[in-house]
């Protein structure tokens, strides 16, 4: 009997050695995505701010600024879905329970993060903020996550559900590149009703007559032409101290309409390397791998980066 019972324990040990990255290994662990998706909704959350502060610096940009807000709370409600989805996989990874049971509580978060971004289950009854299709899409989805055997099949079946929800997450930024753009003609606007376009035409006038003047060589300058050329110049000098202000603050502008562009961009594309990263945890609880999320931490330190340089040129 005893020798039985050891022939078996021999085999189990073997069976595991063997297959150990299949089932007998410890499933990885998963707080680097929690902890990266934090720092990224985080840097996207403050990034945000700046915007925001900037724009309704300026009261002639005050509906701009609440096109904007709205928006970015919309970015923001995703980012803490995000950050919660995170947080719960690695409860749910680290539990003891039963890999059904796993499953379902995935299926659950799943439904919580859709949510957050504005996906409402058309079988609630209620209005849903994306076409039905997509709706019923990923529902459907989440059911077969829920009904999953493991949690490795349930991450697989999820994956899809994390793409389209990282697609709709950002589907308004052609709409915010466009406010951009029309944030940038309203300051040139303002700076024109400040008295841009008028310095501008002034020394435009004042340069013309100064080269048809010059051109003529000193030497050949009648007396009152000498005279004329002095008053030009007298009258210039401060035109062009002005026009300098002017077009060092029009520069700013420039450069906050950039970084904000470009701030749109990272977050679309930071989004999208948060779903790799949803991809990179599910093939580590797959094949028992370290989880990479190498790419989702530059992504939020782009993001911040380019949030301190919009504050900083609010400060210009």
């Amino acid at each position: 009997m005893r020798k039985r019972l050891w022939s078996c324990l021999s085999l189990l040990a073997v069976l595991c050695l063997t297959l150990a990255p299949i089932g007998c290994t410890a499933l990885p662990d998963v707080t680097p995505f929690a902890t990266s998706s934090r720092e990224f909704a985080s840097a996207v959350k403050v990034a945000g701010k700046q915007v925001r502060e900037d724009l309704q610096s300026e009261p002639s940009l005050a509906q701009h600024a609440s096109t904007f807000a709205t928006s970015w709370d919309e970015r923001n409600r995703a980012m803490n879905g995000m950050i919660q989805y995170s947080e719960s996989l690695v409860a749910i990874v680290q539990a003891t329970k039963d890999a059904r049971t796993q499953a379902k509580a995935l299926g659950d978060k799943l439904e919580v993060l859709a949510g957050a971004a504005g996906i409402v289950n058309p079988a609630a009854g209620a209005g849903v903020a994306v076409g039905i299709d997509v709706a019923s899409f990923v529902y459907g989805q989440i059911a077969l996550v829920r009904g999953a055997a493991s949690l490795e099949e349930a991450m697989t079946r999820a994956q899809p559900v994390v793409d389209k929800i990282a697609e709709i997450i950002t589907q308004d930024a052609p709409n915010l590149r466009m406010l951009v753009g029309a944030v940038r003609i309203k300051r040139e606007q303002n700076l024109n009703s400040d008295g841009w376009e008028e310095v501008s035409s002034f020394l435009a006038g004042v340069n013309t007559r100064r080269t048809e003047l010059r051109n003529k060589g000193l030497q050949a300058l009648s007396p009152a032409e000498r005279s004329e050329l002095a008053e030009l110049d007298r009258l210039a000098a401060p035109a062009e101290r002005a026009n300098e202000k002017f077009e060092a603050l029009d520069q700013a502008n420039q450069e906050k309409a950039r970084a904000t562009l470009e701030l749109i961009e990272a977050v679309r594309s930071g989004v999208a390397k948060w779903s790799a990263a949803h991809r990179s945890v599910a093939d580590a609880l797959r094949e028992r791998q370290p989880v990479s999320v190498e790419s989702l931490i530059d992504a939020a330190v782009e993001i911040r980066d380019l949030g301190n340089r919009i504050k900083e040129l609010r400060r210009k």
